[in-house]
């Protein structure tokens, strides 16, 4: 599967390492919904209402390698990938969670936080 995602980036990439010498970067995108003005009427929200909706970008290697250097939080990326469902269990509740999560392909810098 292929997803095309347009966001800012919620969370400052951190790499992290591994013995092999693989890098992964793990970051949040929030992606505001736009609605038409039937749509809006529909799910009775308001003007200027927003909804957003939270991804999981899971980058690796050389991309990983750009990102921890040149993304910072708030910055509007848009990203290609493919989109995977993480699952796991609340340790508090024990409660089944799960997120979207896109797997990233390819990484643009669309405008970075001072822009």
């Amino acid at each position: 599967n292929t997803i095309h995602v347009t966001g800012r980036v919620g969370s400052n990439p951190e790499p992290r390492y591994f013995d092999d010498g693989k890098v992964v970067v793990n970051i949040s995108l929030a992606c505001k919904r736009k609605y038409h003005t039937a749509e809006r009427k529909h799910l009775n929200l308001r003007s200027g209402e927003e909804e957003t909706d939270w991804y999981g970008l899971e980058i690796w290697g050389q991309t990983a390698e750009f990102v921890s250097k040149f993304v910072d939080k708030g910055a509007r990326v848009g990203v290609v990938g493919s989109l995977q469902i993480d699952e796991w269990n609340d340790k508090s509740t024990g409660e089944l969670r799960s997120r979207p999560k896109v797997v990233v392909r390819d990484f643009d810098i669309l405008e970075t936080k001072a822009e």
